[in-house]
């Protein structure tokens, strides 16, 4: 089963707009080996990362926001599935927090 498919086999299911953005950041993840917990928090990863480059967030950025923060969601959901909740949540947090530190 893709990624795409196990978010779409989500109950209850998140509004268009923010499925589809889900969606759009998980084309990008070209990791096949990955599990889906990885693959979901690199696509995170990666639409959080957008919003802080942009320099200035604004209200446009709300869908994207609330896209990784779904996406982060799901991949726990996904952990917790398999038996990895730990292990996800730990590279989680570390890869996120990253994207805050400043570049060297």
């Amino acid at each position: 089963m893709s990624v795409q498919d196990w978010l779409s086999a989500r109950r209850p299911e998140v509004p268009d707009a923010l499925r589809l953005r889900m969606h759009s950041a998980l084309l990008n993840e070209a990791d096949e080996k990955a599990d889906e917990a990885d693959r979901l928090v690199a696509a995170a990863e990666r639409v959080l990362d957008g919003v802080l480059g942009a320099g200035e967030m604004t209200r446009a950025h709300a869908l994207d926001v609330l896209a990784a923060d779904a996406l982060a969601t799901y991949a726990f959901e996904a952990s917790a599935e398999s038996g990895g909740l730990a292990r996800c949540a730990d590279r989680a947090f570390v890869r996120i927090a990253a994207l805050g530190e400043p570049a060297e």
